[in-house]
C-alpha cells in the first residue's frame, strides 16, 4: 500500500518540466516545497483558531476532486482515439492532467487526516494540536498549489487542442 504515496509523488515530480525542453522547472520544484512549509512554520507561531472549516472545506474539494479525475480518466481514453491530437502536447497534457488531480487527491486525503486529528485534539496542549493542524494546513496550501497546476494544464491542453482544430479547418 506503501508504494501508492511515492508512485503518486514521482509521477507530479516528473510534470514538473518545462514542455519546450523537457528540463525541469527548478523554481516550480522548491516553490511547491517551500511554500507550504513557510505556511506551516508560520502557523506554528500564529496557529488558527478553528481548524473545522478549514476541515470542511478541504474535505468538500477533495471529494470533487474524485470526479474530475473519472472526469479526466474518461477524457484521456477519447482523446487517445482521436487521430487529431496525435502528435500533439494534448495527449501528454491530459496525461499529466490526471497525475497531478490524483496526486491533488492524495494530498488532500492527507490534509484530512491532520487536520482530522488536530480537530479531535483541539483541547489537547498546544505543544500536540498545533503542528498536528500545521502540518495539515502546509498540507492544504501544497493542494491549493496543485490544483493552481491542474488548472494551468487545463487551459494549455484546451488552448493546444482550439489550435489544433482551427489548423484542420
Amino acid at each position: 500500500m506503501m508504494w501508492i504515496p511515492t508512485t503518486l509523488w514521482s509521477e507530479h515530480w516528473a510534470t514538473l518540466r518545462s514542455q519546450r525542453d523537457n528540463s525541469p522547472m527548478k523554481a516550480d520544484r522548491r516553490a511547491f516545497v517551500g511554500i507550504p512549509v513557510l505556511v506551516g512554520i508560520a502557523t506554528t507561531i500564529w496557529p488558527p483558531d478553528n481548524v473545522g472549516v478549514i476541515l470542511d472545506g478541504t474535505a468538500i474539494t477533495t471529494a470533487l476532486l474524485f470526479g474530475l479525475l473519472i472526469h479526466v480518466f474518461s477524457l484521456g481514453i477519447a482523446a487517445s482515439n482521436d487521430d487529431r491530437l496525435r502528435g500533439t502536447w494534448v495527449l501528454d497534457l491530459i496525461d499529466q492532467l490526471r497525475i497531478n488531480t490524483a496526486y491533488a487527491i492524495m494530498i488532500g486525503i492527507l490534509a484530512v487526516i491532520f487536520l482530522s486529528v488536530a480537530g479531535a485534539y483541539s483541547s489537547a496542549p498546544s505543544w500536540f494540536e498545533v503542528p498536528i493542524s500545521s502540518i495539515g494546513i502546509a498540507l492544504v496550501v501544497h493542494l491549493l498549489m496543485t490544483l493552481g497546476m491542474v488548472i494551468k494544464r487545463t487551459n494549455r491542453a484546451y488552448t493546444e487542442m482550439r489550435s489544433r482544430s482551427r489548423q484542420l479547418h
